[in-house]
C-alpha cells in the first residue's frame, strides 16, 4: 500500500482493545493454516495512499494541524463495529473482511465460526449502559509504505471523544 494511512485507534488498555488484539494476534490466525496472516494493532482505516509531500519531514505537525470534529459529551463521535463478512483483504469502511484468494476460496464458510470467537471475546468486554465499550483513542499517521511487518505509527494524536460500540460486549449478553 504506497504512502500511509491514517487510523483511527481505540483506547490500548481498553478490554475491548485488548479482546480485539487477542482476536487478531491468537485467535484468528487459526482459522487460516495455510494462509501467512498479519499482526497488527485494532484500528479503522479512515483514509489511505497520503503522499509523503503532505506531511513531509514533520509529520506530527502536520496530524496535529488536521482540522478535526471538536466532539464533546453533548455530540460526541461514535464508531460502531458489527459487521463481519468475507470480502477484500483490508478492513474498509468499518467492515471486517478476510482476503478472498486460491487458499481462502471457501472463506465464507468460515464466517460464522470466526463471528462465534468474536462473541465469545466480547463476553470479557464490559460496556456502558449506552452501548459504549471504550472511549477515547487516537488518530495515527502510519507509514504503510513498506510490507505491512514494517508498517509504523509516525505520528499520534489522541482522540477524547470517540466512543467505541461493539454488539459483542458482555452486556448484550446479560438478558
Amino acid at each position: 500500500m504506497p504512502g500511509a494511512s491514517l487510523w483511527i485507534i481505540p483506547p490500548k488498555d481498553s478490554s475491548f482493545s485488548q479482546a480485539l488484539q487477542t482476536l487478531i494476534s491468537t485467535t484468528i490466525p487459526p482459522h487460516f493454516p495455510n494462509t501467512k496472516t498479519h499482526d497488527f494493532i485494532p484500528h479503522v482505516t479512515i483514509t489511505s495512499n497520503i503522499d509523503q509531500s503532505l506531511y513531509g519531514t514533520d509529520p506530527q505537525a502536520w496530524l496535529s494541524s488536521l482540522h478535526l470534529p471538536s466532539g464533546d459529551q453533548h455530540d460526541p463521535v461514535f464508531v460502531t463495529l458489527d459487521v463481519l463478512e468475507a470480502g477484500d483483504a483490508f478492513v474498509k469502511k468499518l467492515t471486517l473482511r478476510a482476503g478472498k484468494t486460491a487458499q481462502l476460496s471457501d472463506v465464507e464458510k468460515l464466517v460464522s465460526e470466526i463471528q462465534e470467537d468474536c462473541r465469545k471475546a466480547g463476553r470479557s468486554v464490559e460496556a456502558h449502559d449506552d452501548g459504549t465499550v471504550a472511549n477515547g483513542g487516537s488518530i495515527v499517521l502510519v507509514d504503510t509504505s513498506k510490507p505491512i511487518d514494517q508498517w509504523k505509527s509516525i505520528a499520534t494524536r489522541a482522540l477524547p471523544y470517540i466512543r467505541w460500540e461493539w454488539p459483542w460486549s458482555k452486556s448484550r449478553f446479560d438478558d
